[in-house]
C-alpha cells in the first residue's frame, strides 16, 4: 500500500521522496495511537507527518479536530493518508484546506502548491519566482474581524454602513473600517454607494452557503482565558459543555460553565480562585472570557453555535464532537 505510493511520488513528483515510520510514536497519547498509523515524509525537502486513520471514518470536522490536537506535538505539515475516497468527501477536505493523500495518486497539498488532478501524470506545481513554492496559508481572523464576521452571519438580509456599525457595537470608526474592509478583501461581504454625496458605503454579505464557506478557514477560538470564579458574574452566557448539554443529549459537566467578554471581566473586578486544591475539591464556575463580546449572539441565555464549535475544538471527545457537528447541521448556513 504504502510502496505504491511511494512509486507515485517519486516518479512523478520528488525522485527523492522518502517514507519512514514515525520516530516520536512513544511521545503520543494513546488516544492518537489507537486512531492512526503515523510516517514521517520527505516531500520536495519538506518534512511532514503522514498520518493514515485505522478506526472508522472520521467527519470533516472530527479529522480538523485531530489536526488541532497533533499540532500540539509537531510544527510539521500534516497529511492525511486515504486508501480511496468518494468525490463528496475529497471535495470536502480540498474546501476545508486539509491537505490528504490518496493511494491512486490524487493529492491535494497546498502548503507544497501542488495541484490536485485526476491524471497524476498531469500534475504540475505552481511557483513563484525563483522557484518558491506559493504559500497558501490563512491568516486567522482578529477578534473585531471575527465579530463582524459573525454579526453578518447571523443577519444576512442586514446592510450597514461603517459609521453605523461603529455606532452599534461602541467601538472608533477606524477599528469597524478595518474590520469591513478585511471582509470585503476575502470576497465575504459586498458594498453599494449612497447618500447624499454618494460616499458612503452599505455592506452587505454574500449568499449562503458560500460565506460561510469561504469564511470558516480564517475563524478561530474566541477564549483568551479560562479562570475559575465562586458567582456566575453580570453579563456572561452559558458555554462549553454545559451550553452544549442544554442543545443535545450530552450529559452536563460537573461545573456551571460561563462566558463573559474580557472588558466586562475586567470592568466587574471578578475574584478568581487561582488554588488548584480548591479548584478541584469544588464546583466553582468555569469562566471563559472572550476576545470579543458573546451577549450580541446569544439564545437563550447561550452563545452561539459556530463561537461553542470553536470553543470545543480541543476536546478529546469524540461524542461532543459529533453533538456540536449534530448543532452545526441544523443551521442553514452550514455545509460540510
Amino acid at each position: 500500500m504504502l510502496n505504491l505510493l511511494k512509486y507515485y511520488i517519486i516518479n512523478n513528483i520528488d525522485e527523492k521522496f522518502t517514507i519512514t515510520p514515525y520516530k516520536n510514536k512513544s511521545k503520543l497519547p494513546l488516544y492518537l495511537k489507537n486512531k492512526f498509523n503515523f510516517y514521517n515524509i520527505c516531500i520536495l525537502n519538506i518534512e511532514c507527518i503522514l498520518a493514515e486513520i485505522i478506526t472508522e471514518p472520521l467527519s470533516i470536522n472530527g479529522i480538523k479536530k485531530y489536526i488541532t490536537l497533533l499540532q500540539e506535538f509537531t510544527s510539521k505539515e500534516i497529511v492525511f493518508y486515504f486508501n480511496q475516497l468518494t468525490p463528496y468527501r475529497r471535495k470536502s477536505l480540498i474546501n476545508n484546506r486539509v491537505n490528504f493523500i490518496e493511494e491512486n495518486g490524487q493529492f491535494f497539498l497546498p502548503f507544497l502548491g501542488l495541484l490536485l488532478k485526476t491524471n497524476l501524470t498531469k500534475l504540475e506545481s505552481v511557483m513563484q519566482n525563483n522557484n518558491k513554492f506559493i504559500s497558501l496559508k490563512k491568516k486567522k481572523f482578529s477578534a473585531i474581524e471575527q465579530f463582524a464576521y459573525l454579526f453578518f452571519l447571523y443577519n444576512k438580509k442586514i446592510e450597514i454602513s461603517n459609521k453605523d456599525f461603529a455606532t452599534l457595537f461602541n467601538i472608533s470608526e477606524m477599528s469597524a473600517s478595518r474590520a469591513l474592509k478585511s471582509l470585503y478583501l476575502k470576497k465575504l461581504i459586498t458594498y453599494k454607494i449612497e447618500g447624499q454625496t454618494s460616499r458612503m458605503k452599505s455592506y452587505k454579505r454574500i449568499d449562503d452557503p458560500s460565506y460561510y464557506n469561504l469564511g470558516k478557514d480564517f475563524l478561530t477560538n474566541p477564549i483568551k482565558k479560562i479562570v475559575y470564579v465562586k458567582t456566575i458574574p453580570k453579563t456572561s452566557y452559558i458555554s462549553g459543555i454545559e451550553a452544549l448539554s442544554k442543545l443535545t443529549m450530552i450529559s452536563p459537566s460537573r461545573n456551571k460553565h460561563r462566558a463573559i467578554s474580557y472588558q466586562n471581566f475586567i470592568n466587574q473586578n471578578i475574584e478568581v480562585i487561582n488554588n488548584e486544591d480548591i479548584i478541584n475539591d469544588n464546583n466553582y464556575i468555569k469562566l471563559e472570557i472572550w476576545k470579543y463580546d458573546p451577549s450580541y449572539f446569544i439564545k437563550n441565555g447561550i452563545v452561539d453555535t459556530l463561537s461553542l464549535y470553536f470553543t470545543l475544538i480541543d476536546n478529546k471527545d469524540e461524542r461532543i464532537d459529533k453533538e456540536v457537528e449534530n448543532l452545526l447541521r441544523e443551521e442553514s448556513w452550514y455545509t460540510e
